[in-house]
C-alpha cells in the first residue's frame, strides 16, 4: 500500500502548556486512517502472508515517521529485557534527551504522536476511507484471492492513477459516492476518451472492485454502481473488428517459415526454432509456449496440459484467463510428437523446460517471438514481419472454420466468445458461400420429388359489394 506521505514537519520539543499542532494532528488522523486500512484485512490469510502484512506495515510507520521525527528509530536486538522493542529519543542534548520504548512501532508511533502533541482519537468509523485510499487494500486482496498476473494488476493500478485517483470520485468518502456520481464519472469518461464496451468494462473494474469489497467487509451498505439505471450504449465506439488479412499466416507464408526453422535447427540446434514450428498447430500464446515443461505431456494419452505462463520474465503456475478456460489440454498429433521426440533426444534432457539453450537455461517469450520476426526477414531489419501472436490467430481461424467457433474458444483458452470472434478471419466471398449454400441445402431433398398440381388458391372473405 503507498501512503502518500505529509510535507516533512520538524517539531520541536513542547512544553506542557504548548497547545496541539492543528496541522500536525490532521497529518497524524489522516495517516491513522489509511493506516486502519491493514484491519480490514482478513483473519483467513497464511502466516506467510501475514508476515508480509507486518513487514509492509512497519515500512509505512517508519516513513511517516521521518516526515515529524529526525531521530534513528530502531528494533532492539539481542536477548536482554527489551529485545523486540522499539524505540527512539527525543530531545536534544544530553539533559533534554528521553528515550520513548514500546513493544510495537504502531506502540512507538502513539508515543511520538503524544510527545509532539499530535494525538487524535482513531476513527470511530472505516466509512471515512475514501476510494483513492482504499484502493491499494483492493488491489492487495484482488491479487491474493484471484490468478490475476502482476502485469494486470499492474494495468489496474494504472488506470485507477490516470482515470480515478485525482478526480472528486477518487477523493470522496466511500459512504457518499452515489449512482449520480459514479454516472458523472463514466459518461465524462466516454465523452473524453471513446471507448469499446470490452475496454470500458476494463476500466471501470477498478471503481466497481473496491466497492463492492467494500460491500463485503461492511464498510458500505451497498455498492452504488446500478447497471440498470446506467446504460451507456450510445457513447461505446464500435467493438473491434475480426483481424484483417495482415494478421494471420497463409499456406505459403507457412510453409517458407517452417523450412527456414527446420534448416537452422539443423545447423544450430536453436530450440525456439522448434517452438515456432510446432505454434502453428497449438495457436499458444508465447508465455504460455515458452513455459511448457516436459512433465505437462501425456505420451500415452497424447495430450499436453497448459497450466503456466511467463510473465514479466517470471514463469507463474498460473495462465491468463481468469477462470477455468485458461487452463487447458490439447491433443497432440503425430507431427508434434516427431519433433518432440527429436528434441527431447538432441537436449538429451528428460526433465524442466522443453525449449532451452544449450546452457540449459529456458528460452524466453522475447527470445521466440523475436525468431520468427528474424525467419522471416532475414538479415533484411526493414522487411514487413508478422509477430508470433498471428499463429494463434491462424490457428483460431482454422478450428472455427473446422469446428465451430465454440471450439475454437476452448482451444485459445478464452473465457469469453467475444473474445474468439476477434481472433477469426475468413477470406469467404459470395461465390463460396453460394457454394456452400447449394451443397449443404437442408431443402435438397425437394428436388427429388415428383411435381405436384399446384394447390386451388385460397379464397379471401368478401368485404363487401
Amino acid at each position: 500500500m503507498s501512503v502518500a506521505i505529509a510535507s516533512v514537519r520538524r517539531l520541536p520539543l513542547p512544553a506542557a502548556s504548548q497547545p496541539v499542532d492543528e496541522n500536525a494532528a490532521k497529518d497524524y488522523a489522516a495517516f491513522l486512517t489509511r493506516l486502519s486500512v491493514y484491519d480490514t484485512m482478513e483473519t483467513d490469510i497464511s502466516d506467510a502472508m501475514k508476515t508480509m502484512l507486518s513487514k509492509k506495515k512497519e515500512r509505512e510507520i517508519l516513513q511517516y515517521i521521518k516526515t515529524f521525527h529526525d531521530r534513528s528509530v530502531t528494533c532492539i536486538g539481542g536477548t536482554g529485557r527489551y529485545a523486540g522493542y522499539w524505540q527512539t529519543h527525543v530531545g536534544k542534548g544530553r539533559q533534554d534527551s528521553a528515550v520513548k520504548r514500546s513493544k510495537t512501532l504502531t506502540g512507538l508511533l502513539q508515543l511520538l504522536a503524544a510527545h509532539y502533541r499530535m494525538t487524535v482519537s482513531l476513527p470511530s468509523s472505516k466509512k471515512t476511507i475514501s476510494l483513492k485510499e482504499y484502493f491499494p487494500h483492493w488491489l492487495e486482496w484482488k491479487g491474493k484471492r484471484t490468478v490475476n498476473k502482476a502485469l494486470t494488476l499492474h494495468h489496474n493500478e494504472v488506470d485507477f492513477r490516470k482515470l480515478v485517483a485525482n478526480t472528486p470520485l477518487g477523493e470522496m468518502p466511500m459512504d457518499r459516492i452515489t449512482t449520480e456520481d459514479l454516472d458523472d464519472w463514466a459518461r465524462e469518461l466516454l465523452i473524453r476518451k471513446p471507448l469499446s464496451s470490452s475496454r470500458f468494462n476494463n476500466y471501470k473494474i477498478v471503481v466497481t472492485g473496491p466497492l463492492e469489497l467494500a460491500v463485503r467487509e461492511k464498510i458500505i451498505k451497498e455498492s452504488p454502481w446500478k447497471p440498470q439505471l446506467m446504460d451507456y450504449r450510445l457513447l461505446f465506439k464500435s467493438a473491434r473488428k475480426a483481424p484483417s488479412k495482415d494478421k494471420i499466416f497463409y499456406d505459403d507464408e507457412i510453409e517458407k517459415i517452417i523450412q527456414n526453422c527446420m534448416d537452422d535447427y539443423d545447423k544450430t540446434g536453436n530450440s525456439a526454432d522448434i517452438a515456432i514450428v510446432i505454434n502453428f498447430d497449438l495457436g499458444l500464446r508465447v508465455g504460455e509456449l515458452c513455459a511448457l515443461k516436459w512433465e505437462d505431456i501425456d505420451l500415452k494419452g497424447r495430450t499436453i496440459m497448459i497450466r503456466r505462463q511467463e510473465s514479466q520474465g517470471k514463469v507463474e503456475e498460473a495462465v491468463k484467463s481468469d477462470s477455468e478456460a485458461g487452463y487447458r489440454e490439447l491433443p497432440l498429433n503425430d507431427n508434434i510428437l516427431t519433433l518432440l521426440h527429436r528434441l527431447r533426444r538432441d537436449q538429451g534432457a528428460l526433465g524442466g523446460f522443453i525449449f532451452t539453450g544449450q546452457d540449459g537455461k529456458r528460452k524466453t517469450s522475447a527470445s521466440i517471438s523475436d525468431r520468427i520476426v528474424y525467419v522471416q526477414r532475414g538479415k533484411d531489419a526493414s522487411a514487413p514481419a508478422k509477430r508470433i501472436h498471428c499463429q494463434r490467430r491462424t490457428v483460431g481461424t482454422r478450428i472455427a472454420k473446422a469446428c465451430g467457433l465454440e471450439a475454437a474458444r476452448q482451444w485459445l483458452g478464452h473465457t469469453d466468445l467475444q473474445t474468439t470472434l476477434r481472433y477469426i478471419y475468413t477470406t469467404e466471398t459470395i461465390d463460396t458461400m453460394r457454394e456452400y449454400s447449394q451443397m449443404n441445402s437442408v431443402l435438397k431433398n425437394l428436388a427429388d420429388r415428383t411435381h405436384q398440381a399446384p394447390a386451388a388458391p385460397i379464397e379471401l372473405p368478401r368485404t363487401g359489394t
